[in-house]
């Protein structure tokens, strides 16, 4: 093919309309691929606050119509998990565990976590009204894309997941928004890693926003399935939809994510790249099996992080002042998620297993907080990350043995700021006041 084909990549939001992040690549394919020109920020989104499922599939549509896309890549989930799937690893669908998704969807109406139902029912919603209308084409395999015959007025349509892009691409992911904020210097230095990795050509104006940038990475894997200037990697099972059980409707389950990359050859070449203490997100081992971590791409998770970064600092505040307080393993979840209960958060009980989840997401708070924080009392000195104030809920309030084995301290320079007798938990109260005013969640569906 010699014709220019464009693709479209959008980063979804929920609340405010502006948060949506909009790109269209344009390239030619086949064996001399070669990109034409980026644009980002390319749909001017309705003044309105926040889109409804309906007004976003109207805009995409409008959007392919008037720039004649082929397929279009959104950022956000477009199924749930398969009713009673057999014992396997993760909370989730299967792409979310393989492309190690934050935020994952259980079973209808069941999301992990739980207080980030609102965005992740929306992007489904989304999904399902664009298959609905009857242009889309959703993509399972690259056999999908060759049997389709090119008909005016059909796009094909596809789930991604630009952090896994960003990793695929032998680059530091882009942390969430809050995180980056409008630092134009970091937004330039990510977008300067990206484009030298594949080699996009330059963009009129400074460096895209944050959003901008996700939904440039976001139709990357579009234009590798239309044999762009790159290469798209299926992670996941087929989507189908399952037929209404009882009082549970019919619905659309599992998916498939599609990851960029390139040649090895190509992903060997030095480029700008930045560290990971330069503003890149942690990277957890057990991220597709966590029901805690908060997903950055859905702004709700990014205050939902916000809170325990609050929390965080105040408790450093306090510890330098000379207070030895710290907050539990569940006090803490429930505190970050504005929730009464646990299971509120992981549709069950806190079980022993959520220890270890717990301490990801203390690592989670740390970084979007910008690092560790120094303590320093009784002529002891430890840079404390949250989880040196995370601590077991019955007195003495102890921190087990092995909890010192990676830190960077001992355990008796930990007690010199805590000291024996002296500890003691935050209480609720002084939780909820920390972390901020509770946030208005929709957990329908737990």
């Amino acid at each position: 093919m010699s014709n220019s084909i464009r693709v479209l990549g959008i980063d979804l939001a929920v609340k405010r309309w502006r948060d949506n992040g909009s790109a269209i690549l344009t390239f030619t394919a086949g064996n001399a691929a070669q990109w034409q020109s980026v644009d980002c920020g390319c749909i001017q989104w309705p003044a309105s606050n926040a889109p409804s499922v309906e007004s976003m599939a109207d805009v995409i549509e409008r959007t392919v119509r008037e720039q004649q896309i082929s397929a279009v890549s959104l950022d956000g989930p477009q199924g749930w998990r398969e009713p009673n799937a057999a014992a396997r690893r993760g909370v989730g669908r299967v792409c979310e565990y393989l492309a190690r998704c934050q935020g994952k969807t259980g079973e209808f109406g069941r999301t992990y976590p739980q207080t980030q139902f609102r965005w992740i029912d929306f992007c489904i919603k989304v999904f399902e009204e664009l298959r609905r209308r009857g242009a889309a084409r959703i993509v399972n395999s690259v056999q999908d894309i060759e049997r389709e015959v090119p008909l005016s007025g059909i796009y094909f349509l596809l789930e991604c997941f630009p952090t896994s892009t960003w990793r695929e691409s032998n680059l530091v992911p882009l942390p969430g928004k809050r995180r980056v904020g409008n630092n134009t210097v970091l937004l330039n230095q990510y977008w300067m890693s990206l484009q030298q990795r594949y080699q996009l050509p330059p963009l009129a104006g400074g460096p895209p926003g944050h959003d901008d940038l996700q939904a440039i990475v976001a139709a990357l894997p579009a234009a590798g399935l239309l044999s762009g200037p790159c290469q798209a990697i299926s992670k996941g099972i087929a989507g189908r939809e399952v037929p209404q059980n009882g009082g549970i409707p019919a619905h659309w389950v599992e998916g498939v994510i599609w990851d960029a990359t390139l040649s090895r050859e190509k992903l060997d070449r030095p480029v700008f790249t930045l560290q990971p203490n330069a503003g890149g997100p942690i990277e957890p081992p057990n991220e597709g099996e966590n029901p805690l971590l908060l997903d950055d791409r859905d702004d709700e998770g990014e205050e939902l992080l916000e809170r325990g970064v609050r929390i965080f600092r105040h408790l450093a505040e306090r510890a330098n002042a000379g207070e030895a307080v710290g907050i539990g393993y569940a006090q803490l979840v429930c505190a970050v998620h504005g929730v009464q209960e646990f299971r509120q958060v992981a549709n069950r009980n806190y079980s022993q297993s959520d220890t270890r989840n717990v301490l990801w997401l203390t690592r989670q708070i740390t970084e979007a907080a910008g690092g560790s924080i120094a303590l320093t009392r009784n002529n002891a000195t430890i840079n404390a990350d949250l989880d040196a104030f995370v601590w077991r809920k019955q007195r003495p309030h102890a921190r087990p043995s092995q909890a010192f084995n990676e830190a960077e301290y001992t355990q008796e320079e930990w007690l010199a700021i805590f000291p024996d007798g002296e500890r003691h938990l935050l209480t609720n109260a002084e939780c909820d006041a920390i972390a901020g005013p509770q946030p208005n969640l929709n957990l329908e569906g737990n």
